[in-house]
């Protein structure tokens, strides 16, 4: 059974991150400040996830690893925003294809005999 992302980012974030499918936008909602949107479609959001979750130290605990991750990637926004970071400014800066390095890399010629 595959989540429904959009769904699970609004529940265990509370709210503070919304994903809009259609339109291909996370929001952070900040506690009392201006929202603050980045393009992301469902596979780009599902990158971050990934990488969210694999940043840090597996914890024991009953969250589920999409819970955990969502978690890693909400604390890190507000971080940023409490410092008077742009949110998303790390995500803005890297380009897409650094998201999955492996598929992007220089092709590697080998001469075969």
């Amino acid at each position: 059974m595959e989540l429904d992302i959009a769904h699970e980012v609004r529940r265990v974030s509370a709210s503070l991150l919304a994903f809009d499918r259609s339109a291909q936008t996370l929001t952070f909602r900040p506690v009392g400040a201006t929202p603050v949107g980045i393009a992301a479609d469902e596979q780009t959001l599902r990158n971050w996830l990934q990488c969210a979750l694999l940043s840090v130290e597996t914890v024991p605990g009953s969250a589920q690893p999409h819970e955990r991750a969502i978690e890693v990637l909400l604390r890190r926004l507000q971080e940023h925003h409490d410092r008077g970071h742009d949110p998303f400014a790390d995500y803005r800066e890297r380009p897409r294809a650094a998201l999955t390095p492996s598929l992007h890399e220089p092709v590697r010629r080998v001469l075969v005999s």
